[in-house]
């Protein structure tokens, strides 16, 4: 089993970076998957940064370059790129999770730890799990609460 953890992206290469660090010694594979156009559909320059230290086997970079409808709202947008990410996933496992988020959605790693979850046969089962970022910013990066 292996999990696998999904996010669109717009331009916040420091938030991705703490979700990396947060989540890579419990997240077999991070996929990335950014468009050439933003939710409204205005053109936008590529901006995910891939650091030197990311571990590269776990990470996976799409870049989606077809323009959005016109006059669709940003969350059909948001759907249409999650869509592409399910859509480049043919590495995945039956047995395997998929868990999509907001990049400032981080899950907390003690709830990957140990992770099951009954599955029906023929389905994936899309998984969001938020807990508080400034919570895990201060306590997993910072280290503590400063008053």
């Amino acid at each position: 089993m292996k999990l696998i953890d999904c996010v669109t992206f717009f331009d916040n290469n420091f938030i991705f970076e703490i979700r990396y660090n947060i989540l890579k010694n419990y997240v077999d594979h991070f996929i990335i998957c950014e468009a050439k156009y933003d939710h409204k559909g205005f053109e936008k320059p590529k901006n995910f940064i891939l650091k030197d230290y990311f571990d590269k086997k776990k990470i996976k970079y799409l870049f989606l370059e077809k323009p959005f409808p016109k006059n669709n709202s940003p969350w059909k947008n948001q759907a249409i790129q999650r869509e592409f990410i399910l859509e480049n996933l043919g590495f995945v496992d039956d047995e395997d999770y998929i868990f999509f988020s907001d990049p400032d959605e981080i899950p907390n790693p003690e709830s990957l730890s140990n992770f099951t979850l009954k599955k029906n046969m023929e389905f994936f089962y899309k998984i969001v799990l938020i807990t508080n970022l400034i919570y895990l910013i201060l306590t997993k990066v910072l280290g503590k609460v400063q008053e």
